[in-house]
């Protein structure tokens, strides 16, 4: 197995390790949208702004946050199979390099 593909491995299995992470929030958001929508019912009328109100619109965007920064990741880690194995693959290069120069 050569590097690049070593790579590209390793890149897919954390693509399916956040895709997992993604089903996960994607589960809780049913339960998340409904404690929002039950503090919004139940808070008084004069104090809709309440702690649990608040607490329950937070946990419920950072569900969504999650979801949305899990995706940017997988699709990046998906996609950018060249740009990671250069990035890995960095520290050879300029290894290498030094090599020849002092071999010279």
């Amino acid at each position: 197995m050569t590097q690049s593909q070593a790579i590209r491995l390793v890149c897919r299995a954390i693509v399916l390790y956040l895709l997992f992470w993604i089903i996960s929030d994607i589960t809780w958001l049913p339960r998340e949208i409904l404690a929002v929508e039950h503090a919004w019912v139940s808070a008084p009328a004069l104090k809709s702004g309440g702690y649990y109100l608040r607490e329950q619109i937070l946990y419920l965007a950072a569900n969504v946050l999650h979801i949305a920064l899990w995706s940017v990741l997988a699709i990046s880690f998906y996609q950018g199979g060249p740009r990671i194995e250069r990035w890995f693959s960095a520290g050879d290069h300029v290894e290498s390099a030094e090599r020849e120069t002092t071999i010279d």
